[in-house]
């Protein structure tokens, strides 16, 4: 991983094989980044996503095979437990240039991924709820 800081966050890249969850995490350690914005492009060798099905309270997993464009990717990094946590969603296209999206479980780079993450100078924690059955953000 390579970061440089810009304004209010970071510039990053990472390199073919980087897993982009365990990079995010890393550089929230690293700086100290309690909670912030992530966007990003590139390229994907794998990548896992899901749709979470809230009846059964659990994401329904779907890998995406092969050499895959990333789009788009967006979302936030925040604390639960005191440890930074990245929750990211993600459109990407294989070959056919048929878009697939949706929470982004996990992902290998492929050729290069670069990303924008803005520190949000604040923390954000996320907080186990019941009903949901996820970890959601508390804000107050």
């Amino acid at each position: 991983m390579e970061r440089r800081r810009i304004d209010d966050g970071f510039a990053v890249v990472l390199r073919r094989g980087a897993a982009v969850h365990d990079s995010l995490v890393q550089l929230a350690r690293e700086e100290n980044l309690r909670a912030g914005f992530v966007t990003g492009l590139g390229a994907f060798e794998q990548a896992v996503l899901a749709y979470y099905d809230i009846e059964q309270k659990k994401y329904i997993e779907t890998p995406v095979h092969g050499v895959l464009e990333v789009a788009s990717l967006t979302g936030n990094v925040a604390r639960v437990d005191g440890e930074p946590f990245a929750h990211l969603h993600a459109v990407v296209a294989g070959r056919d240039l048929v878009a697939r999206g949706g929470h982004l479980v996990s992902a290998r780079v492929g050729a290069t991924f670069e990303m924008f993450v803005r520190d949000l100078g604040d923390d954000i924690v996320r907080e186990y709820h019941e009903d949901i059955g996820l970890k959601l953000w508390e804000l107050e």
